[in-house]
């Protein structure tokens, strides 16, 4: 298993210099979220989930769920070196989405996605990716988030953490029997 490197500091640069995109997420992506040698980074928060029954206009989530969330959204919006990870799951499907966020000091991250697929309703994840190097939205954006009263818009602001994408570390794959 690949252990995650955010380069020597001679390859890293800040990801506010104008016109750099050498950061430290660079071949963050090959790290392993279900080792225990957390090659990922330090685990930093539970996992945070979001169940819906139907089109998620309402969820009844836990006050443990809410602290869950604001946990990885308070480590975005810090730039707190580590891992974060958040569950999606719906009824309708049935589906769920599993997303796993490394983040750098600098601002940026490497964010891993791994899901059900169209063609199956259980099982093991049948689609991967993309997976890619990103850079985190402002503070500000995460400030509204945690402000956010209502738990389904605060876990989909969450899920929308990309300012932007800086590179494809692995393309979508969706693999069906």
């Amino acid at each position: 298993m690949a252990a995650c490197s955010g380069g020597s500091e001679d390859e890293t640069g800040s990801a506010t210099e104008a016109g750099t995109t050498a950061v430290e997420a660079e071949g963050a992506c090959e790290c392993d979220p279900g080792a225990e040698d957390e090659s990922c980074g330090e685990q930093l928060c539970p996992v945070a989930f979001l169940h819906c029954e139907r089109d998620c206009a309402a969820s009844s989530q836990g006050d443990e769920e809410i602290e869950h969330m604001d946990c990885v959204l308070a480590a975005m919006q810090a730039r707190t070196p580590g891992f974060v990870a958040w569950v999606f799951t719906q009824d309708v499907a049935p589906s769920w989405s599993w997303t796993g966020l490394r983040i750098f000091a600098d601002g940026s991250a490497a964010i891993l996605r791994r899901a059900t697929a169209p063609c199956q309703a259980e099982g093991a994840p049948a689609s991967s990716g993309p997976d890619e190097t990103v850079l985190l939205k402002d503070v500000a954006y995460f400030d509204a988030c945690l402000a956010e009263a209502d738990p389904v818009a605060r876990f989909r602001c969450m899920q929308e953490p990309v300012q932007a994408a800086l590179s494809e570390c692995a393309p979508r794959v969706v693999t069906c029997e």
